[in-house]
C-alpha cells in the first residue's frame, strides 16, 4: 500500500506504527461501540463444530475468486467495453466546456472534472464491488470462527468490535483515495496544455502519462481491497491455531489460506501492485483478557 501510495504522491509518508495508527482510526462513537462490544467478549456462544480444514480451503478459494476478478478488470481497464477515456473524447470535452480556447479557470475545472468521471466510475464500482464480496465473506465466517473453540470465538469478535469501532475514519480514509488520484490527475491535464508541453496529444501516445497515471489508481484500489484481505486471512489462519493448539494439534502455517503468492504480479496496466505480506502472531501470544 505504501508503495502504491508514493508512487502517485508528490511526498513520500511516514512510515506508520500500527498500533500508534489506531487509535485515529477511532472517534467518540467507535470508542462507545468497541467499550460495548468488549464487554461481551467473555459472554460464551454456543456454536455447532466446523471443520478447520473444510473452513481454510473454502476461504481460500473465495479470497483467491475475488482477487482473480478485481485483477482481470485491472488488466483489461483499457478495453471499450469499460469506455474509458480517448483523445477524441477529451478533446470534445474541451470544446464543449470551451476550454480549448481558454485553458483556464472554470472552463478548464468543468472539461477536467468531465474527463475524470469515467476513471473514477471504473475506480469506484470495481474496489466497492470487491469490498463488498470480501464484506459479505467476513459476515458468513462469524459462525464458523465462533465454533473453533473459545479463544477463536473471542477473536472473532475482538476483530468485529475493531471493524465497527474503525468504520467511519477507516471510510473517509478510502476517499481521499479517488480524491487524490483527481487532483493529480488534473494537475498533469494542466501541465499537458502548457505551450511547452505536447498537449493532449501527447498524454495519450503509447507512453503517455495517462496510462501511468491509470495503473497508479489502479495500484492503489489494488492495495486498498488486498488490505481488507489480508486481513481475512490472517484471521481465519489465526483462529484456525488456536483452535489446534487447544486441541493439541501441530499447525502447519505454510499451508494458510494466503490466495495470491506475493511474487505472483499483479495483473494492473503498466504497474505491479505489491502488498506487504501479512505477519502472522505464533499461537502462543496471548489474546486481550476477558474483562
Amino acid at each position: 500500500m505504501t508503495q502504491a501510495v508514493n508512487a502517485i504522491s508528490a511526498s513520500s509518508p511516514e512510515t506508520c506504527d500500527v498500533a500508534l495508527f489506531l487509535p485515529n482510526l477511532i472517534d467518540l462513537r467507535g470508542s462507545v461501540l468497541l467499550n460495548d462490544a468488549l464487554s461481551l467478549l467473555a459472554e460464551p456462544i454456543p456454536k455447532p463444530p466446523c471443520d478447520p480444514k473444510a473452513l481454510r480451503r473454502r476461504v481460500t478459494d473465495l479470497l483467491g475468486d475475488i482477487d482473480h476478478r478485481l485483477k482481470d478488470a485491472i488488466a483489461h481497464a483499457w478495453k471499450p467495453r469499460y469506455h474509458l477515456l480517448t483523445l477524441e473524447r477529451a478533446q470534445k470535452l474541451m470544446e464543449a466546456a470551451g476550454a480549448d480556447e481558454c485553458p483556464k479557470g472554470g472552463p478548464l475545472k468543468t472539461a477536467i472534472r468531465t474527463m475524470w468521471a469515467c476513471f473514477e466510475d471504473f475506480l469506484d464500482t470495481h474496489q466497492k464491488r470487491a469490498r463488498f464480496a470480501l464484506r459479505d465473506l467476513r459476515r458468513t465466517l462469524r459462525d464458523e470462527l465462533q465454533s473453533l473453540g473459545e479463544k477463536s470465538a473471542r477473536l472473532e469478535r475482538l476483530d468485529a468490535a475493531l471493524q465497527v469501532a474503525t468504520v467511519d475514519k477507516a471510510e473517509a480514509l478510502y476517499q481521499r483515495i479517488h480524491y487524490h488520484c483527481e487532483q493529480r490527475f488534473g494537475e498533469m491535464i494542466r501541465a499537458s496544455l502548457r505551450k511547452e508541453s505536447g498537449g493532449l496529444e501527447e498524454a495519450f501516445a503509447p507512453e503517455g502519462w495517462i496510462y501511468d497515471h491509470m495503473s497508479h489508481c489502479c495500484d492503489l484500489i489494488y492495495a486498498s481491497v488486498r488490505m481488507e484481505s489480508d486481513r481475512i486471512d490472517a484471521l481465519v489462519e489465526r483462529c484456525i491455531e488456536l483452535c489446534d493448539a487447544e486441541n493439541g494439534v501441530t499447525s502447519k502455517t505454510s499451508a494458510g489460506t494466503k490466495p495470491i503468492s506475493d511474487d505472483d504480479p499483479a495483473s494492473s496496466p503498466g504497474g505491479q501492485p505489491e502488498s506487504e505480506a501479512a505477519s502472522e502472531p505464533s499461537p502462543e501470544e496471548d489474546l486481550p483478557q476477558d474483562p
